[in-house]
């Protein structure tokens, strides 16, 4: 369970991490437009943004359902 506490702690981290860098993003472009050059890096921030929550949406999906069904997820089980 340590290993879960973990995965979600790290999780929660990288989501909030990617969430300061996609709001920075978004307040150093004047007016609301992107510059075309900037738009690729807004793009990517908010892909990681994505990411990093879809990423903890499932670390706390696999916590939850150890706590409340003893369900071990996968690679885990050993350990």
């Amino acid at each position: 369970m340590e290993i879960l506490h973990r995965n979600l702690q790290v999780a929660r981290q990288r989501r909030d991490e990617a969430s300061t860098h996609f709001n920075d993003m978004t307040r150093h472009t004047p007016s609301g437009i992107p510059y075309p050059d900037s738009q690729e890096r807004l793009h990517i921030a908010s892909r990681d943004y994505t990411n990093a929550q879809q990423a903890l949406a499932k670390a706390l999906a696999q916590l939850n359902d150890y706590l409340i069904d003893g369900e071990v997820p996968p690679g885990l089980e050993d350990r």
